[in-house]
């Protein structure tokens, strides 16, 4: 596991990167796959948002990716998977998972959600008394 990340890194995700990460610990799956290219890459085809998302918690160490070869004429595809889950294989990427640092993640997520919904509860509760008055 990278001891070098930024939990807070997934404060700014959207709300479909997060339901990704949780539904990839929840599957108990190894990775997951984006196709296309990040926004910022003047290089790359095929822009994706997600893959803009997914690299921006690479950049955190929260994720780790690996591109399989593609054709020159196709989009890359991008293979994401938890910080230190991804070895390199002899003719392929190989796969461990991390069930505390996936733990963690899904804390924070967790947390984050229930945060959220106080935080309703308790505008949704002044502006009814607001009304009131």
């Amino acid at each position: 596991m990278n001891d070098m990340f930024d939990l807070t890194a997934l404060d700014e995700m959207p709300s479909e990167t997060k339901e990704r990460l949780l539904k990839l610990i929840a599957s108990q799956s190894d990775y997951f796959i984006i196709t296309g290219s990040d926004p910022l890459d003047l290089k790359g085809c095929c822009p994706s948002d997600g893959v803009r998302a997914a690299n921006q918690l690479v950049e955190a160490g929260i994720l780790q990716v690996v591109q399989s070869k593609s054709t020159p004429d196709s989009c890359p595809v991008n293979i994401y998977a938890f910080s230190g889950e991804i070895k390199e294989g002899d003719s392929k990427p190989e796969f461990t998972i991390d069930r505390e640092f996936r733990q963690k993640i899904k804390g924070y997520l967790t947390n984050m959600k229930l945060q959220r919904k106080l935080w309703h509860v308790v505008m949704r509760g002044c502006l009814l008394l607001f009304v009131a008055i």
